[in-house]
C-alpha cells in the first residue's frame, strides 16, 4: 500500500514537472522529442541501477535471458523486446505531446478512468469479484472524473465568453477611437 502511495506522488511530481518544462518558454522544449532526447538518459541512469540491483546479473548472464535457452531461440523474445521498446516511445512521444496542450490533471484524470476500464475488462473477462468497497470507489473515482469535466468545460466556456466580451469592448474602442481622429482631423482642415 505504501509503494503505491509513494509511486502515485512521485509520479504526480514527475507530471507536474514535465509540464512545467513543456510549457515554459524559458526551456523551449516544445517537441515530445526533445523532451524525450533530454529527460530519458536521466531516466535510465536513475533506474538501470535498480533494475540490475533487483534484477541481477543472474538474469542476464543465464541460459534463460530472455526466456530462450539457445541464443538462436532468442530472436522472438528479442523482437518482442523491441516491440515493447517502439510501444513505450509512442507511449512517452504522447504523453508529453498531451502535457504541452494540457496539464497534468489530466493525465492523471485519465489514468483514473484507464485504471476503471481496466478493473471492468478485468471483472468482464476473468471474472474477478469485487467488494462492495471496490466498487464504491469505483463509483467516486467516476463522480469525481465527471464533475471535473463538467467544472473544466464550465470554466472554458466562461474564459470564451469573457474573451468575446473583451474583444466586442476592444473593437467598440477602436472604433470610437477612429471615429475620433476622424472628427479631430476635420477640425483640422477647416
Amino acid at each position: 500500500f505504501l509503494e503505491v502511495l509513494v509511486a502515485a506522488l512521485i509520479g504526480g511530481i514527475r507530471w507536474n514537472l514535465a509540464q512545467i518544462l513543456t510549457q515554459s518558454d524559458k526551456y523551449k522544449l516544445k517537441n515530445p522529442v526533445d523532451v524525450i532526447y533530454h529527460l530519458q538518459p536521466v531516466m535510465i541512469l536513475t533506474l538501470l541501477p535498480i533494475a540490475i540491483y533487483f534484477e541481477g546479473t543472474v538474469v542476464s548472464l543465464s541460459y534463460h535471458f530472455l526466456g530462450a535457452t539457445p541464443m538462436v531461440n532468442a530472436a522472438l523474445p528479442s523482437l518482442l523486446l523491441v516491440i515493447g521498446a517502439l510501444l513505450a516511445f509512442g507511449l512517452s512521444f504522447s504523453e508529453y505531446l498531451l502535457l504541452s496542450h494540457t496539464s497534468s490533471i489530466a493525465l492523471s484524470v485519465s489514468g483514473i478512468f484507464k485504471e476503471i476500464i481496466i478493473m471492468l475488462a478485468d471483472a468482464k473477462l476473468e471474472g474477478v469479484q469485487y467488494t462492495t468497497l471496490n466498487i464504491g470507489g469505483g463509483v467516486i473515482c467516476l463522480l469525481g472524473i465527471t464533475l471535473h469535466v463538467v467544472l473544466k468545460s464550465c470554466t472554458v466556456d466562461e474564459e470564451k465568453k469573457g474573451q468575446n466580451g473583451i474583444q466586442k469592448h476592444l473593437g467598440r474602442k477602436k472604433r470610437s477611437r477612429k471615429g475620433e481622429d476622424a472628427i479631430e482631423l476635420m477640425k483640422m482642415n477647416h
